[in-house]
């Protein structure tokens, strides 16, 4: 008998003696934790994942203004939101890392984002406006007329991230994105509670509102903590309903509908990209004020998630990997979720119209779900989608459940998530370490705390030694 499995079989025989069953029992229970416990992909991209990752690249060849160095966020609109720009820092760290572009365009590339932040146009001067034209990088609305439309704090904190890994990786950038952050009048977005606000124009004036909805908002406040902020209003995964999907507990935004005007929807893609770029963990120093936290029912949310939609296939035979998506026809946004508006599998429009047709296996969801969870269910998802993409274009937004046609619509968001999840297949979770008080940021800041408003009083930067 092995050393290990001797001391197996004497924890075994005190637990045993303890709950009154066989040991056989509970070194079967073992094994079934064992190979319940989620593994992930990783290791170097073979030939096959090699080619995902350059059809995936394709897409910001072939969409890039040099000038900006901004990436259109679908084709044949020159229209980007921070979050788009985000995807954009992400996939260029992807494509360098994945040695799929040089280091000489990448940096290329980066300082030309970097210049873009750094001299855009904010709006009201205080933050970066909703959308932004990206050939001009003038302030424009979603019809690309040039305007000021407000800031979406959802966004903004979706940056907040992609920069923070970007400043960890990669040093040499770190005045100029710190730069950046402190150009940003981020008083106006958060509160010293650490509650999250958007701003729209109405008439002459700004008027804010509370955003963020359950799943969206607990990853998004990893991006305020990490530049320092208390999130605790915003981190906490609350409030919430119950509702139990083949036996499996799902938790749904408790705000009504019908009062907030927008679709409750639970879908993978927030929770995917905190597994890929956190792996739904704490991540650094607790003592250190870029410490990111995340509520722990956050983690058992995703697992849930995931395992709703390998049940479904399990059950009714519908391979299911559900994340929102774009089309090029009306409904040009698809909400396609897990849970929608009080019911499962829910595919409807911003008003809340139902669609049964329109069910996508998403791209972007099979491509998480497969890196996040090494199973043959993730294999037989990627089976389906291997082939949905166009070699000179990109990847396409995904395949109908019910017809199994192409939604051909090719979006810069889907092309990033796949790059961020193969890049992540071979890095692990991309969140790194840094220690803040070591920046431009944190020295500039303590400079100017007499004239900073109270929520950087309160932020955690200034509340350790």
């Amino acid at each position: 008998m092995s050393k290990k499995f001797k001391i197996l079989f004497v924890c075994c025989l005190l637990t045993a003696s303890l709950l009154s069953v066989s040991c056989g029992a509970i070194i079967g229970g073992i094994g079934d934790i064992i190979t319940s416990i989620r593994k992930q992909r990783s290791g170097e991209l073979n030939d096959r994942e090699m080619k995902w990752a350059k059809v995936a690249w394709q897409y910001f060849d072939n969409n890039y203004n040099k000038k900006t160095g901004l990436v259109n966020s679908k084709i044949g609109y020159p229209v980007i939101t921070m979050w788009n720009t985000a995807d954009i820092v992400m996939a260029n760290m992807a494509a360098f890392e994945l040695r799929i572009i040089s280091e000489h365009e990448f940096d290329g590339r980066t300082s030309s984002i970097l210049n873009f932040l750094n001299t855009m146009y904010l709006t009201a001067n205080k933050l970066p406006n909703l959308t932004y034209n990206t050939s001009s990088a003038m302030k424009v609305d979603f019809s690309n007329k040039q305007v000021e439309t407000g800031w979406s704090a959802i966004d903004i904190g979706r940056l907040l991230i992609s920069l923070k890994i970007l400043g960890q990786r990669y040093a040499q950038y770190q005045e100029f994105i710190d730069r950046i952050v402190l150009r940003f009048d981020l008083c106006n977005a958060i509160d010293s509670n650490g509650n999250i606000y958007s701003g729209i124009w109405a008439g002459d004036k700004i008027t804010r509102y509370r955003e963020g909805s359950l799943g969206a908002k607990e990853y998004i406040a990893r991006g305020y903590q990490a530049w320092g902020f208390g999130t605790n209003r915003t981190s906490a995964f609350e409030p919430f309903i119950k509702e139990r999907i083949y036996g499996i507990d799902l938790l749904i935004d408790g705000k009504d509908e019908r009062e907030t005007k927008s679709v409750n929807s639970v879908t993978s893609y927030n929770y995917i990209l905190d597994g890929i770029e956190f792996e739904w963990d704490n991540l650094g120093n607790p003592s250190n004020p870029d410490f990111v936290e995340i509520d722990k029912r956050y983690k058992e949310q995703a697992e849930n998630i995931y395992k709703i939609q390998k049940t479904r296939y399990e059950n009714d035979r519908i391979i299911t990997a559900r994340s929102n998506y774009q089309s090029n026809s009306s409904p040009y946004f698809v909400f396609n979720t897990v849970f929608g508006n009080g019911y499962p599998w829910n595919v409807v429009d911003g008003e809340g119209k139902y669609y049964k047709d329109k069910g996508l296996l998403s791209t972007s969801a099979s491509f998480g779900l497969w890196v996040l969870w090494n199973e043959s269910y993730t294999d037989e998802i990627m089976e389906l989608v291997k082939n949905a993409f166009d070699p000179l274009s990109g990847w396409y937004e995904g395949r109908y459940e019910q017809s199994g046609s192409f939604e051909k619509t090719i979006t810069l968001t889907t092309n990033a998530l796949v790059l961020e999840a193969l890049w992540f297949k071979t890095n692990g979770s991309l969140y790194g370490k840094s220690d803040i008080k070591k920046t431009y940021y944190y020295s500039t800041l303590k400079k100017s705390m007499g004239d900073l408003q109270n929520c950087f009083r309160y932020n955690r930067i200034f509340n350790t030694n």
